[in-house]
This record gives structure tokens, C-alpha cells and sequence, in this order.
């Protein structure tokens, strides 16, 4: 059997009311994924149960437990499992518009020096089970900001920056991304939609924790420190445009 090109890597953790709509929303790619790795970070409602019935219908579902470690941790872990040269990331409650995979492959094979394509991310407060995208009458608000489910990356990217820190629990998304610019890697930034993003009560962002703040002023200095190191001006508005012509 040949290596998968493009690996999604999905983590949940107690995402019972979501994790079928994130799964549905990549089988439902116009460009396949050729392996769909789930890191379950130690789910104790029924999460666990609906990805074995998922992965009883789809062959390409690889199910990985880990600790309940943090977010770093289950999505270094799946890193590490991955095989595809092309790696893509979605949170379990979050969802992929339809043609995101399409688009954003499509800029990878024409320009090969592009190393990751993000776009904007849609913060929503609903996904239809069914059309995969916010129903009408969701409150919807559309925002280019670094979000790593709006990315598709090379593998060799990681190879390159690492992995994710996993000394934060709230902003090593944020952390990795930075990291990525300050590593001057060519990236393309797409006009469409890349991403659903849901807001709720009681996700891991709305919850009350201080070490939210705290760890994105840290995330921030360290990108600072990193450039005046290497004697690089102060940085640009993240992803107003890529590293490369659009």
C-alpha cells in the first residue's frame, strides 16, 4: 500500500455533541484525505464509542488514546503518527467548509515553495449536522487570524520549527504559528473560508483561566525575543499577507 499524501490529524476530548460533524465535514472533502488520525485526550462521556462505529465505516480512521494531557501533547502525539507528506489539523468540535482541502492543495502544487496555506477562520455559534456549515440565522463573524484547523502544512515544516510546546495548555497553537513566521517559511493566505470555528459555553476558550492571558503575553514575547535574536524587524500583522504573491 502507498504512503498517504495528505494526513488529517483531529483531536478530541469529551466532544460527544461534536466529533461526528468534524468527521463528517473531512470525509466530505471534494479532494480527499488519505488518513484521518483521532487523538481521543482521555474523553470520559461517549466520544469514545462514536469514533469505533466511525471507524467501522471508514478504514482510513486510525483511533489513538492518549493522556489527558493537554491539547500539545494529543497533537503531538498524532504528529508523530501521521505517514502523509501533507498534514492538516481540526479540532474535534470545529468543522471544515467542504472545498477547504481543494483550495488549499491546489496552491500547494502550484507553487512547491510554499510550505503552509492558511485563509480565514468563520467563528460560529452553530453547524448544521447535515450541509456541514452554519445554518441560517447563525451568528457568524469572519477573521484573519492565525488558527491552525485554517492551515495545511508540509511536513517538513515540522521537521524544521518542531512541534508544539507542550508547556502551554491554551496558546501552543498560537506558539507554533509564531514560530512558523519567525522561521520566514513561505506561506499563501486564500481568500475563502477555511475553517468553522465554534464558540460555546464551556469550550476550552470560554472557560475562566487566567493562564489564557498569561500564556498568550508569553507566546507574544517569545516571538518578540526570537526576532530581535536574529535581528529581524518587529513583526507584520499575522497573515495580512503571506510570505508569498497571492
Amino acid at each position: 500500500m502507498s504512503a498517504p499524501r495528505i494526513s488529517a490529524i483531529v483531536t478530541a476530548y469529551r466532544f460527544e455533541r461534536f466529533i461526528r460533524t468534524a468527521i463528517d465535514s473531512i470525509q466530505a472533502q471534494t479532494h480527499p484525505v488519505d488518513e484521518i488520525i483521532v487523538v481521543d485526550n482521555g474523553s470520559d462521556d461517549g466520544t469514545p464509542a462514536i469514533l469505533r462505529e466511525l471507524a467501522r465505516g471508514d478504514p482510513r480512521l486510525v483511533l489513538l488514546d492518549v493522556e489527558a494531557l493537554g491539547p500539545a501533547h494529543a497533537r503531538n502525539h498524532g504528529l508523530r503518527a501521521a505517514r502523509g507528506a501533507i498534514i492538516a489539523m481540526l479540532d474535534g468540535d470545529d468543522a471544515w467548509p467542504r472545498g477547504k482541502i481543494a483550495a488549499q492543495i491546489a496552491r500547494m502544487d502550484g507553487q512547491p515553495h510554499v510550505d503552509m496555506v492558511s485563509g480565514p477562520t468563520a467563528f460560529v455559534d452553530a453547524i448544521d449536522d447535515t450541509t456541514l456549515a452554519p445554518p441560517p440565522g447563525a451568528r457568524t463573524e469572519i477573521v484573519l487570524q492565525p488558527n491552525i484547523g485554517a492551515c495545511l502544512y508540509r511536513r517538513g515544516l515540522f521537521e524544521t520549527v518542531g512541534g508544539f510546546d507542550e508547556s502551554f495548555f491554551y496558546a501552543d497553537d498560537l506558539d507554533l504559528l509564531l514560530r512558523i513566521r519567525d522561521s520566514s517559511t513561505p506561506f499563501a493566505v486564500l481568500d475563502a473560508t477555511m475553517l468553522y470555528h465554534r464558540r460555546y459555553e464551556g469550550s476550552l476558550m470560554t472557560r475562566p483561566d487566567r493562564r489564557k492571558s498569561q500564556e498568550f503575553v508569553r507566546a507574544v514575547g517569545c516571538s518578540r525575543r526570537r526576532r530581535q535574536a536574529a535581528g529581524l524587524p518587529p513583526a507584520p500583522p499575522f497573515f495580512s499577507a503571506g510570505n508569498v504573491p497571492a
